[in-house]
């Protein structure tokens, strides 16, 4: 149950569930997806969130991007970045942090058996079904688990996506060191 939903109650799309049973199965995400979020609109700066991105203040916003094969599995982006869209008054939901939006350490490599990563995408299928927009942080292209949230994205019809820019990673990480 994820923050008081099972993913079932979540999911009114016969097809999500197909997406999402396949994705913690271990199967390949679909290879168009890296094309139908290609050119999804690029957010410059952490300024560009104060004026002209208002459907992202209005709604949740989920965070996704690479996270294994990456030092701290990438949490440390992920906090700078939820920080920082926190402080222009974003209503985020990061993977980085636990089902109350606190953040949350990396686990361990060696304690991520495929069952445990298995539940990582669920949970994180559950915060993209709750979402009105999802944000990806660079590097989203090479992260199997972030392609199979596109695809659950996509299928909903309704849920927008943003891409992050390395120049908003580094204001954002720069943010969070100062505080």
């Amino acid at each position: 149950m994820i923050i008081g939903m099972s993913i079932e109650e979540l999911t009114p799309n016969a097809r999500i569930n197909e997406i999402i049973d396949a994705a913690c199965k271990g199967a390949a995400p679909d290879p168009y997806i890296i094309t139908c979020y290609a050119d999804a609109p690029v957010i410059e700066s952490l300024d560009v969130l104060n004026t002209s991105q208002r459907v992202i203040k209005r709604g949740i916003v989920y965070l996704a991007g690479p996270m294994t094969g990456h030092a701290n599995f990438n949490y440390d982006t992920f906090h700078a970045v939820a920080s920082a869209l926190r402080a222009r008054g974003v209503t985020v939901i990061s993977p980085a942090e636990d089902n109350t939006g606190v953040y949350a350490p990396a686990p361990a490599v060696e304690d991520v058996s495929p069952e445990v990563h298995a539940e990582y995408l669920r949970r994180g299928f559950a915060h993209v079904l709750r979402s009105d927009a999802v944000l990806l942080l660079p590097g989203w292209q090479r992260s199997s688990g972030t392609r199979h949230e596109l695809d659950v994205a996509r299928t909903t019809e309704r849920i927008e996506v943003y891409q992050l820019s390395d120049e908003l990673i580094n204001a954002a990480r720069d943010e969070f060191a100062q505080r």
